[in-house]
């Protein structure tokens, strides 16, 4: 069965966004394109800053456009209101990619809709608030495996000193203790913000960023409990390989058991030397979260999800019907 989305009216999109992970196919950016794909009128209307203001407004007037899409993290209204974007007849929908980090209920009155990148977020919004659950996926337009040679053993890619991770050298310390206790292994670190001694590479964007998740065995994640789920879980399973990921709320709703999480160090570097001297168990693993991921875990996923939202919050513009196929 699959879903197909009907327009009864125009639909016309202000998408307001930044750049951040265009690069990768990252979800603002993934989303916009999906939104196209769909058939969708979607405006790019890039934001160098928090504010709203009179001259966005009148654009929205001039344009006539029916939804605005605020896919940025934070938004600050200034000498304007959501009130009167709706007096133009045109709704807000707000994205919280950053949820939960700085999350509080005050942000659901700047829009219409809502939607989170967290479930603890959804569970304390949606009572009150008309939200959806729009948790961080892949692409598979762009995440994709490679027939590489495996010349790394493990990888990390991310900012070291993140400014959601408290304290801020949580990710150092990590990295620093696996590299002591496993001389032996290839341990590759990608991205900005780390310390000298930790070796880092660059920041890596487009097929760079494709080819060094194919060149490694296992994938790990790094992040300090509440913060916003990490994309390098979907993106490193939809390029093949095994991913040992920290465990939160999204992460076992989202993923259950086909996927590995890891608490202490200690049970990270016994799962790390587990996968590497088991080469089968770790194929096996990978393909299962490949295709678990792909097929559950993409941009379509989410915009047939958030298109039935809006059908059924906001019939005036979307109707949808179901085929089978």
């Amino acid at each position: 069965m699959f879903l197909i989305v009907v327009f009864i009216t125009v639909v016309k999109i202000l998408y307001v966004s930044d750049d951040y992970g265009k690069e990768v196919c990252g979800i603002k950016w993934s989303l916009y394109q999906e939104l196209i794909k769909r058939g969708l009128d979607v405006t790019w209307k890039h934001i160098y800053n928090d504010t709203i203001n009179k001259d966005i407004v009148e654009g929205i007037k001039a344009c006539q456009y029916t939804h605005v899409f605020m896919a940025h993290s934070t938004i600050n209204y200034v000498e304007c209101g959501l009130e009167e974007i709706n007096d133009l007849g045109t709704v807000v929908f707000g994205f919280g990619f950053s949820d939960p980090t700085y999350w509080n209920l005050d942000k659901l009155q700047k829009y219409n809709f809502y939607a989170t990148n967290s479930y603890r977020v959804y569970l304390e919004s949606f009572e009150v608030h008309p939200c959806i659950y729009f948790p961080t996926c892949c692409d598979i337009s762009f995440h994709r495996k490679l027939d590489s040679e495996k010349d790394i053993d493990v990888l990390f890619y991310g900012i070291g000193n993140h400014h959601q991770h408290v304290p801020v050298n949580f990710r150092q310390q990590v990295i620093r203790e696996l590299k002591d206790k496993l001389p032996d292994i290839k341990i590759a670190v990608y991205g900005n913000g780390w310390d000298d001694d930790i070796g880092a590479s660059p920041h890596m964007v487009g097929d760079e960023f494709i080819n060094v998740i194919n060149r490694s065995k296992i994938g790990i994640d790094i992040s300090q409990s509440g913060v916003a789920l990490g994309r390098r879980n979907f993106e490193m399973a939809a390029c093949g390989i095994p991913v040992i990921a920290r465990p939160s709320d999204d992460i076992v709703r989202l993923f259950g058991d086909n996927i590995m999480i890891w608490e202490t160090t200690d049970e990270l570097i016994y799962k790390i030397r587990d996968l590497l001297n088991n080469q089968d168990k770790r194929l096996r693993i990978a393909d299962q979260l490949y295709f678990y991921v792909r097929e559950n875990h993409n941009i379509s996923n989410r915009v047939d999800d958030l298109l039935y939202f809006l059908n059924g919050h906001n019939s005036k513009y979307f109707s949808t019907s179901i085929s089978h196929s």
